[in-house]
C-alpha cells in the first residue's frame, strides 16, 4: 500500500487561487507531477517561460515542458514534498515563500 500524500497551500498561492479559482484544477495536475516525480527530487519547480511551463527539479534536470494551454500558471510555482514515513506532505509555495 502506498503512503498517503497530504497536500498543502501557502498563503501565496491561496492567494493565486483567491483571484481565480481556475488554479484549483492546475494545482491538482502540478500535485500530480510532484508524486509522480518524488523518487527522482522531492523538489519541482514549474518555471513559467514565454509560452510553456518547464518542469524540473529547481536545477538542471528537466522533467518535461508543457505549453500554458495545458498548463496555465500566472508565475512560477515550486512544489517541496517531505516524507514523514506513514505519509508523503507536498507543499505548493510561491518562490518567494521558500
Amino acid at each position: 500500500m502506498g503512503k498517503v500524500f497530504r497536500t498543502l497551500l501557502t498563503r501565496g498561492i491561496n492567494g493565486l487561487i483567491d483571484e481565480d479559482e481556475k488554479y484549483t484544477n492546475t494545482l491538482a495536475v502540478m500535485f500530480r507531477i510532484a508524486r509522480e516525480f518524488y523518487e527522482q527530487s522531492y523538489f519541482i519547480a514549474f518555471n513559467k517561460e514565454g509560452k510553456k511551463v518547464i518542469i524540473t527539479d529547481g536545477n538542471e534536470n528537466i522533467f518535461g515542458e508543457l505549453d500554458l494551454t495545458e498548463l496555465n500558471i500566472p508565475e512560477n510555482i515550486w512544489l517541496v514534498t517531505d516524507d514523514y514515513s506513514d505519509e508523503l506532505v507536498c507543499v505548493a509555495m510561491l518562490p518567494e515563500e521558500y
